[in-house]
């Protein structure tokens, strides 16, 4: 049986089986759209926080999530934070949670700034491998 699909501005006839294969398509890619925005949203957080800024504050990130879907993510990211070194844990929630100045925390762990700086990159881009490892197994 066939039936009536609008294709770039036009009306075609098509077979039934058809039309639900090009609907699933959109189905799948509306999907993965959004599972790689909630990435990114995730990520763009988190380092935004950790930007040095000279010009006082940053704009606000407007939540668009779900907040159920936030509240998986966040929990995602507590679980990846909990699986860093006990060390780079704490440098990582005195910097983004407790909003520390790089300086402040160099006193506090008698460490010179660069390796506070460096901790905190290598911390980031181990989470981020280990998110991207389970993004990528979805």
């Amino acid at each position: 049986m066939e039936v009536k699909i609008n294709y770039e501005g036009k009306e075609i006839w098509v077979d039934e089986q058809v039309k639900e294969c090009l609907d699933e398509l959109k189905r799948e890619e509306s999907v993965q759209s959004r599972k790689s925005r909630r990435h990114e949203l995730l990520w763009d957080s988190m380092l935004i926080d950790g930007i040095e800024n000279d010009q006082g504050t940053l704009p606000e990130i407007v939540p668009i999530e779900e907040d159920v879907i936030w509240a998986m993510y966040l929990q995602a990211l507590d679980k990846l934070i909990n699986g860093l070194e006990s060390t780079d844990k704490q440098i990582i929630t005195d910097r983004f949670f407790n909003k520390m100045k790089y300086r402040e925390m160099a006193e506090k762990y008698a460490m010179p700034v660069t390796s506070i700086q460096y901790r905190i990159e290598k911390s980031i881009k181990e989470m981020s491998r280990k998110f991207n490892d389970v993004l990528n197994k979805l």
